[in-house]
């Protein structure tokens, strides 16, 4: 049985690009936590989206869990008051 993959869109790599390395560390940790073991991590379903939240300290990654094929697609990455816009 497969373990999940992790796709993350244009505008979520070029943040993480552009944060510390500290902070895109940080970031990453979460993700590679989410990817081994999905029922571990603290997501939330959003209201009225698609998407689902993850927080990392004071920043949220917004992602798209696609259970058949086992992909989190990640779609945002950003401050708590502006991912949500």
């Amino acid at each position: 049985m497969g373990g999940w993959r992790l796709v993350l869109l244009r505008p979520a790599r070029n943040y993480l690009e552009r944060l510390p390395a500290r902070e895109r560390g940080s970031i990453l940790d979460a993700l590679e936590a989410l990817v081994k073991d999905p029922s571990a991590a603290a997501v939330k379903k959003l209201r009225g989206r698609p998407e689902w939240s993850l927080r990392v300290r004071w920043r949220r990654v917004l992602l798209i869990p696609d259970r058949v094929n086992r992909v989190f697609v990640v779609t945002l990455i950003g401050p708590r008051g502006d991912v949500y816009k």
